[in-house]
Formats: C-alpha cells, sequence, structure tokens
C-alpha cells in the first residue's frame, strides 16, 4: 500500500508538474517569417553567384586532377579537409556575415563526402555564414566551385570531372540514375570496407547526385547550341515524333 501511495504521488506532481508548464511552445510567426526570408535570400543569392561554363576552363580540369592526386599521395595542397566561406561581408546586402557554423538542421554527426576519382567517400567538413541583417539572412557557403568541386545540399562535394562524365552519357541516352549507381559502383571496390558508407547511405548519396546533376546543369550557362536532349544528345540529332508514342523518344527508368 504504501508503494501504491508514493507511485500516486509522484503522478500527481507529475500531473500538476504538465499542467502548470503549459502547453508546448510553438514556433512565433515572427520566427516562421525569419526562416522564410532566410530561405529566399539565399535561393537569390545562389542564383547570383552558382553560375558555370558549359565548357569548364581546361585549367580547373587540370588542377582537379593535381589536387586529386596529392591528397591521394597524402602530399601538402590536396583537398581541404574543412570547407567554409573566405567571405567578410554578404554578397547580396554587404551586411558583414556572422561566423563559421554547421549548416542549420545539421549536426557534427552528419557525415560529409567528398567524391573524387582518386578520394571517393572522403569525410569532410562544410561549414556556412549567415548574414547578420534579419531582413537579408542569407546562407553563404565555401565557393567549392573555384576548386573544381560541387556542393549538392552540404552532404556531398563532387568533382566537376564527374559530372562531365555524368553529362557525356546522359547525352548518349544513357538513364542518369543507372550512370550514377555504376559510377558509385567501382569507388567501392576500391575503398578499405571501413571507409565505405553503408548500403542506406550509399542509396542516399545515389539520390543526392540524382537531383544534383540536374542542379549542375540548372546552374550552367547555357545556349541554342547546346540544347541536350537526354535521349539523342545535342542538336541537331534530336528527332522529334509526330506524336505516336512509337516515334517518340523514351527512357523508361
Amino acid at each position: 500500500m504504501a508503494g501504491a501511495t508514493v507511485d500516486n504521488e509522484v503522478m500527481s506532481l507529475t500531473s500538476e508538474g504538465e499542467s502548470s508548464a503549459g502547453p508546448m511552445p510553438v514556433g512565433s510567426t515572427d520566427d516562421l517569417s525569419e526562416e522564410i526570408t532566410k530561405r529566399s535570400s539565399t535561393l537569390n543569392l545562389a542564383e547570383m553567384v552558382k553560375v558555370l561554363p558549359y565548357v569548364l576552363p581546361y585549367e580547373l580540369l587540370q588542377a582537379i586532377a593535381k589536387r586529386d592526386a596529392l591528397t591521394f599521395l597524402g602530399a601538402a595542397n590536396g583537398w581541404p579537409t574543412n570547407f567554409e566561406s573566405d567571405l567578410e561581408n554578404c554578397q547580396q546586402c554587404g551586411s558583414k556575415l556572422g561566423d563559421s557554423r554547421i549548416h542549420p538542421g545539421q549536426s557534427r554527426a552528419n557525415t560529409c563526402y567528398l567524391l573524387t576519382e582518386l578520394n571517393p567517400f572522403k569525410e569532410v567538413d562544410i561549414m556556412v555564414k549567415i548574414c547578420s541583417s534579419r531582413a537579408c539572412s542569407a546562407m553563404h557557403q565555401a565557393s567549392a566551385e573555384k576548386l573544381g568541386l560541387f556542393n549538392i545540399s552540404d552532404k556531398v562535394l563532387v568533382s566537376l570531372d564527374i559530372l562531365l562524365e555524368f553529362r557525356v552519357f546522359f547525352k548518349k541516352g544513357h538513364p542518369i540514375g543507372n550512370v550514377i549507381r555504376a559510377k558509385l559502383l567501382t569507388p567501392k571496390a576500391k575503398c578499405k570496407e571501413s571507409s565505405v558508407p553503408s548500403d542506406g547511405e550509399m542509396m542516399y548519396i545515389e539520390d543526392l547526385l540524382y537531383n544534383g546533376y540536374y542542379s549542375f546543369e540548372m546552374s550552367t550557362e547555357r545556349n541554342l547550341d547546346d540544347v541536350v536532349c537526354g535521349i539523342c544528345g545535342v542538336c541537331p540529332e534530336i528527332c522529334l515524333g509526330d506524336g505516336n508514342e512509337k516515334n517518340s523518344c523514351t527512357n523508361r527508368q
């Protein structure tokens, strides 16, 4: 009976504590508005600064290969292990940027992978800086493109030469999902078992690369001379069907 009395008292105190505390606080309208502003400013900034040429400079591709080899050999001047913006002021409004921090919504436990020909699945840290102006709050990422890398959601940094390889296969009519899947099999076989991501992580990386490839193409300057058809390639190789499904391009994945 004594034990039951103690239990009842504990339950009573717990209930009183919960009722006195009131309902859990819900994010205010101001917080939601600030988050919308941050997202909008960040997207505007990305559209403004993240533009790639369709034909990547030869010097950049050579620099990628050199840096990749130095990292593989353990020499200096290879790929950095920490990526952060070197800017001090916001590129959109000119306000001062805050200190480097991890991406909002992520934690130190979240793994970011570097994916290159010689150094696949190398773990790196990606930091961001937030504009101090609440009217802007644009998030600034490291300018990985200058090093020859493409940042996909702060989860994967893939070298531009790999994305160019994806483009070539895509233009030849290969489903991009199959190309990515095949590309990941080779480095997986090269790596030590302890450094290979789990099957679940590999599927996640595939999804990131799939969406990242299209983001790469959308970030690329284009003109009518380099319009790409995922089936036939570049004009004038494209032949349009007459509306009959049998005569039209299809690409079932």
